[in-house]
């Protein structure tokens, strides 16, 4: 059986903008800086989110990263109820369920609030596992990839769907095939040095 593992956010959610707006918030309130452009952000983010923001310029000596980080997590949870899914995905899922293939995620979110985001969504049940992080820090979701192939019989029928170099480098440490979509929260550029199938939507996913 077929098991499609979807990162969450920027590659099921369209939350790119919003976490471009809660940086800047962070920029100005912590830093001072000019704001970002979508560009700006799409080129310099990563994992883990602590390397990220010092990226932006944050010293973590002078700064309390788990302060940052909760100011980060308040803003954008006061206005997730706007957010959305890119389009084509529940189509994609739905497909998925009607050839017989498991829906899969795993996500660097923490955990509840993934499930409720879902569930916000009207997608939860489209889903057979659900797999976020612990805390609200964004460290990495290896771990997570980790446990899942340990379970699994078959790593070649499994595929792993993201929108970041991390997902690439999670789908190879677990020994499954990734396909990244450049919609998401990094740009085409940075996405196709990692030398795997590299796609523009969800509409273009044909597996």
């Amino acid at each position: 059986m077929k098991k499609i593992i979807f990162d969450f956010n920027g590659t099921l959610l369209n939350d790119v903008s919003l976490a471009l707006e809660v940086n800047n918030y962070l920029i100005k309130k912590y830093l001072n800086k000019e704001p970002l452009t979508l560009m700006q952000y799409r080129d310099i983010f990563t994992f883990p989110i602590k390397t990220f923001n010092e990226r932006l310029g944050f010293d973590f000596n002078v700064f309390d990263f788990k302060k940052v980080s909760n100011d980060y997590i308040n803003y954008y949870l006061s206005k997730e109820d706007d957010l959305k899914l890119y389009d084509g995905v529940k189509d994609l899922l739905l497909k998925n369920i009607e050839k017989g293939y498991q829906n899969i995620i795993i996500s660097a979110c923490e955990q509840q609030i993934l499930v409720n985001q879902l569930k916000k969504l009207e997608i939860y049940d489209y889903f057979d596992e659900v797999l976020g992080i612990s805390d609200i820090y964004a460290e990495s979701k290896m771990h997570l990839g980790k446990e899942f192939i340990k379970k699994q019989e078959n790593k070649n029928e499994i595929i792993f769907i993201g929108d970041t170099v991390h997902d690439y480098e999670v789908a190879k440490e677990m020994g499954v095939s990734c396909i990244l979509i450049s919609q998401g929260h990094q740009s085409k550029q940075v996405l196709e040095s990692c030398g795997c199938l590299v796609l523009d939507s969800m509409f273009e996913v044909d597996i």
